[in-house]
Parts: structure tokens; sequence; C-alpha cells
């Protein structure tokens, strides 16, 4: 879509709020503005992984499969998240899948772009680099909340 929609995202959305209009067009002639319909997948488990996305409106439910084959609910995403960072920045294929719970609405960057944007200093690169980090840390401490019950849930006997 054309960077002018792009550039409104860009814009209005919460982590680039105080950039400079010339930093928002930077940004937005590296972006893709995308919309999904409820039940459209932004991306597939074992994808390649080229681009992120900043989740502009809606939910997105993510899934894996299971060593059995059976595909797992492991959580939600939604407006105001970037989806997709981890395998843009360690080169693995997707992890989970993304669907659409609703129409969705994200804001699709290549991980070259982003690299560049990080490599230049450019002041997007801080604002997205934000939010990841704000997302992993809660991954992060999510995760070790369950590990947590799991070891107490076996103390007390329970499998």
């Amino acid at each position: 879509m054309a960077a002018g929609t792009a550039f409104d995202a860009i814009a209005r959305h919460p982590a680039f709020v105080g950039l400079a209009a010339a930093d928002v067009e930077q940004v937005a002639a590296g972006c893709e503005n995308l919309h999904l319909p409820a039940g459209g997948v932004l991306f597939a488990e074992g994808e390649e992984s080229l681009y992120l996305y900043v989740v502009l409106h809606g939910r997105l439910r993510v899934t894996c499969r299971a060593a059995s084959g059976v595909e797992v609910v492991v959580g939600e995403s939604q407006g105001g998240e970037v989806v997709g960072e981890m395998g843009v920045i360690d080169g693995a294929p997707r992890a989970a899948t993304l669907t659409a719970i609703g129409p969705v609405e994200v804001l699709q960057m290549r991980g070259e772009f982003l690299t560049g944007l990080v490599n230049g200093g450019h002041p997007a690169a801080a604002a997205l680099l934000r939010v990841v980090r704000r997302q992993l840390v809660a991954r992060i401490r999510e995760t070790d909340e369950r590990v947590d019950a799991v070891f107490e849930s076996c103390a007390r006997g329970g499998r």
C-alpha cells in the first residue's frame, strides 16, 4: 500500500509518538500497511522470517504444533505489540502461526530495513526496540510463572 497509509499509521502509533515527521517518513518508506480479515494468517510456523509486524489494531491468536502434531494456543497478540521479531533477529524460521481473531491491521517491515534503522541509529529503531524489550521481558516472566506452577504441582504429587 501507499507510504501515506503507513505514514499515518506510524504517526498515530504510541511507540512512535514524538518522532519528527521526517523520521516517520523514512520509516513509512520501508513499511507496508496490511489488513487481514478474521481467520487470515499473518505467518505460519516454519516459514522463513523475513518481516516483523507492528500490530496496529485487532488481535492475533498465536498457535504452535506440539510434537504430537496437535495445535496448541499459546497466546494472543494485540494492538501496540510487535510480532515476528524473534525470527527476524535470529534468522530462524517462524516459531508459531499467527491468525487474525477479527479484522487486523499491521505494519509490515522487512528485517533488513530494521537492521538498517538500528545500524543507522534511527530514532524509530530505539522506539521499536523498547517495545520488543518490554514484550520479551513479559514473555520471560510469564514463562517463569508457568514453570513455577508446574514445579509446584509436581512437588505436591501432581503431574
